[in-house]
């Protein structure tokens, strides 16, 4: 521990050795300066030497985030060991992450909700002595003007464009007002913009989408209306007679979004895939823009830079999955998905240790909807995100229900969460997952990410990045379906892995077929031998969870042990296989 009254003794003395009574003013200047800071300054911060000791500290840093605790003098590890999810424990860990890495970090966090909820900014910069200066900025008012500038849901804060919403409700009304009017609904989507977000990071990239916005805002007609209708897809909507003109006016906005833009001093021109479809009665407005959606899509796999209307000879083949779509965004909006929930328990003692939430998805008309159906309708409808988010609160309810159930064990139980590829590679969505299960009380090591081979396979940094941040925020981090994809040793030693799931078609066959039985013994060996937890999926008989108990497996999930069942009944699933076990 670093003795900082006398170290501050020893600088005192060189001071009155060297100084002349010049210098002894400046000192005291100086000091009383610091003091100042250190008291009244707006920024709440400390210092940290190279031994990871904390040296200085605002008064407003032990107050506002540390909940009083006096840190100076104390190691920094320590100190986010003691403060684990909170703003303040969040801005440590950040300055650890940026003394090892030496460069600079920046980042966001947030505690409370509601009425409570406060935002504050974190940058952690090193320092030439080999030490750390970490700053927090309250941004709160910040946070809150944006969203008031957005609570009407009808305008977007980064481009002063419509949202969605707006540009949706500006075509209902102009067609209600004038029926006989042909509005063209124009999709475009910025292309390969993945790459300017990894170049230049969330802030760049919005103020690129904010340069972009600005030029299709000058170089559309004034009957036009233009909205900013994802992350980097936008929205023309004007009165169009025909096809001819819906051509011409996709040309001049690829030309606007290829005007010159600059960020973080660099300048570039970037191109748009446009996708138009027609609209003359109000309450087809919203199917219209996801035919937009569709034209534009095809624009984009065609090689980006073109348009592509959408063609009417088409609609019966597509119809079937825009009625999905539309049932799809309907369920997410009335909350008629569910999330059910399916036990994992150890092999060697039959105790759950964590539930994987499975969401579920029943149509009155198209019946029991399949995961591998409905996930990519959500990606292809940019609805992932929330059904992500439907799932992540789902998942953190149940979590707190099991440990508010005073005889389920909990000490080690966690829930499971799929992610995609989609989700995983949003740059902030570490940050807002983090946030969200916070928000719900929970705290980051009662859930797990489970993320596919074929995401790790994309080598996508975005992905890394969140992973290795929710790693480091206690998360656990599995691989499902191992074997059926590309994982290699270098991807499980490059990530924080702490869990694989062998797939159930290898469990399933693993007693008949001596190929699946060597592939499940290779990779018990192989991922026990690396120290990562080996999880089975689909056990269904004794003899399987014998086998699997015999070749080294950690736990088990399937029929064998319980079905996934509604979140009314995970508690006393749980307490069934307790008392299982206890016979």
């Amino acid at each position: 521990m670093v003795n900082v009254s006398t170290r501050n003794s020893r600088l005192g003395r060189k001071a009155e050795r060297d100084a002349s009574p010049a210098g002894t003013m400046s000192s005291e200047l100086a000091q009383h300066t610091l003091q100042a800071l250190l008291t009244h300054a707006a920024t709440f911060f400390l210092v940290i030497d190279e031994h990871l000791a904390v040296v200085t500290a605002s008064v407003s840093f032990a107050d506002e985030l540390l909940g009083g605790v006096q840190p100076v003098g104390q190691l920094l590890p320590a100190l986010v060991h003691e403060h684990p999810g909170t703003p303040g424990g969040q801005a440590l860990l950040l300055a650890v992450h940026a003394i090892a890495g030496a460069t600079q970090l920046r980042s966001s966090c947030t505690t409370g909700w509601g009425n409570d909820e406060r935002w504050f900014d974190v940058a952690a910069t090193p320092l030439p002595g080999g030490g750390t200066l970490l700053e927090v900025v309250e941004i709160s008012d910040s946070v809150e003007t944006a969203r008031a500038f957005t609570r009407d849901g009808a305008h977007d804060s980064t481009t002063g464009l419509l949202s969605r919403a707006g540009i949706l409700e500006w075509i209902q009304r102009e067609l209600i007002n004038q029926p006989a009017r042909q509005i063209c609904v124009a999709m475009l989507q910025v292309d390969q913009f993945d790459i300017v977000e990894e170049t230049l990071g969330p802030k760049g990239s919005d103020e690129v989408l904010a340069q972009v916005a600005r030029h299709l805002r000058e170089n559309i007609a004034p009957e036009a209306a233009a909205a900013r209708a994802d992350r980097s897809t936008f929205c023309v909507a004007f009165p169009c007679g025909s096809p001819a003109e819906a051509d011409y006016r996709s040309a001049e906005l690829r030309d606007a979004v290829r005007q010159p833009v600059t960020a973080r001093n660099r300048m570039m021109r970037l191109t748009a895939s446009v996708g138009a479809s027609f609209v003359t009665d109000h309450w087809a407005a919203a199917r219209t823009m996801r035919e937009a959606e569709l034209g534009m899509l095809d624009a984009s796999r065609r090689g980006g830079n073109r348009f592509a209307p959408y063609v009417p000879a088409e609609i019966d083949a597509r119809d079937g999955v825009l009625r999905k779509w539309d049932a799809l965004t309907e369920a997410l909006q009335l909350r008629q998905m569910e999330v059910w929930f399916q036990p994992i328990v150890r092999l060697d003692s039959g105790l759950p240790v964590a539930a994987e939430a499975l969401c579920r998805w029943h149509h009155p008309q198209y019946g029991e909807i399949s995961p591998a159906e409905f996930i990519p309708l959500a990606e292809w409808g940019a609805e992932i995100s929330r059904l992500g988010a439907f799932v992540q609160d789902c998942a953190a309810d149940m979590s707190m229900a099991v440990r508010t159930a005073s005889d389920v064990p909990t000490d080690d139980f966690h829930v499971s969460i799929n992610v995609s590829q989609h989700e995983l590679s949003a740059p902030h969505f570490g940050t807002s997952f983090l946030s969200r299960i916070m928000a719900n009380g929970t705290q980051p090591g009662w859930f797990a990410i489970e993320v596919s081979e074929e995401t790790l396979a994309m080598d996508d940094p975005a992905v890394m990045r969140n992973l290795r941040a929710l790693a480091d925020a206690g998360v656990h981090v599995t691989i499902g379906d191992f074997g059926t994809g590309t994982s290699s040793i270098e991807r499980l030693l490059a990530i924080p892995v702490s869990g694989v799931k062998i797939a159930r078609r290898f469990v399933a066959t693993m007693l008949t077929d001596p190929i699946s039985a060597r592939i499940v013994a290779s990779t018990i060996a192989l991922v026990s031998w690396l120290g990562v937890d080996v999880v089975a999926e689909g056990v269904e008989t004794a003899a399987q969870a014998a086998e699997l108990l015999r070749l080294g497996c950690n736990a088990g999930q399937g029929y064998f042990y319980a079905p996934a069942v509604p979140p009314t009944e995970l508690n006393a699933v749980l307490r069934d296989l307790i008392a299982v076990t206890s016979r």
